[in-house]
């Protein structure tokens, strides 16, 4: 049984001009924005279904580097996993299963600051990092739960989140399998619906993106490629199981989107 499930893929390097883009191939955005320690604007975009989606900016880089926590390296893209629905286990479970990592719990409640006796989400982050170059952490919501985000039907007809894509080979990814409890078979776990690729499993007709972090890519379904196919100027084109697919560059820190029908 899956112990864990992925809510929200984040990335950095975003400015306002990226998120314009994103609106002009069809994306819709929450309508509130965030801001988070270590002068972070917050930006989502949600689907149907979890995970959503996190863009970052920065807009002060000298409070970012002063906020870094233990096992964050600076300005890497990061996958927040949430305790799945029916299982039994609690975020302390985790904390002492995997003290070889150095966890450590932060709480903030529903109000937005520390005081650990209120209500509000835990968070578990480990010191020492679960995948290279990419922050992981596990979220505990307590009761009284927060009001879930609406469901987002969007213009181009992309649905959900499918698979990450990481320039990683499977023994890099082990921290991975161990936290969420799948295994990969033939270069492919599997996490509640979402695929999870290392650089020899994914079937991409090109080369990776160069990108600083080795998670490269987001892949999203829509219903129909026929937004994009009429979006100018004309959009990058790829094949993915030799089946056309739109590619969405984003900026060097974070991921790429990779739209499949």
């Amino acid at each position: 049984m899956t112990t864990l499930s992925i809510n929200n893929i984040y990335g950095h390097g975003f400015q306002e001009k990226d998120l314009d883009y994103f609106r002009q191939v069809g994306f819709q955005f929450r309508l509130q924005e965030s801001t988070f320690a270590g002068a972070q604007r917050l930006c989502f975009i949600d689907f149907s279904v979890c995970p959503c989606l996190e863009f970052i900016e920065v807009t002060d880089h000298q409070a970012y580097r002063e906020f870094i926590p233990p096992g964050m390296v600076p300005y890497s893209p990061g996958i927040n996993l949430g305790l799945a629905e029916g299982v039994k286990k609690s975020i302390q479970d985790f904390q002492e299963e995997f003290t070889a990592w150095d966890p450590y719990l932060l709480h903030e409640n529903y109000e937005g600051d520390p005081e650990e006796y209120q209500p509000g989400w835990n968070y578990l982050n480990f010191t020492h990092g679960v995948v290279p170059d990419t922050f992981i952490w596990i979220t505990e919501c307590e009761e009284p739960y927060p009001a879930t985000h609406p469901k987002t039907n969007h213009p181009n007809r992309v649905t959900g989140v499918t698979g990450l894509i990481f320039d990683l080979e499977e023994a890099d990814l082990t921290g991975f399998s161990n936290l969420t409890g799948e295994l990969f078979q033939e270069g492919i776990l599997t996490s509640e619906g979402v695929d999870i690729y290392t650089r020899d499993s994914f079937p991409l007709d090109e080369r990776f993106p160069n990108k600083e972090f080795p998670l490269v890519a987001v892949i999203l379904k829509a219903d129909t490629l026929d937004y994009f196919t009429r979006v100018k100027p004309v959009l990058r084109s790829t094949t993915v199981r030799g089946q056309q697919a739109i590619w969405i560059e984003s900026p060097q820190q974070s991921w790429d989107l990779i739209i499949t029908c």
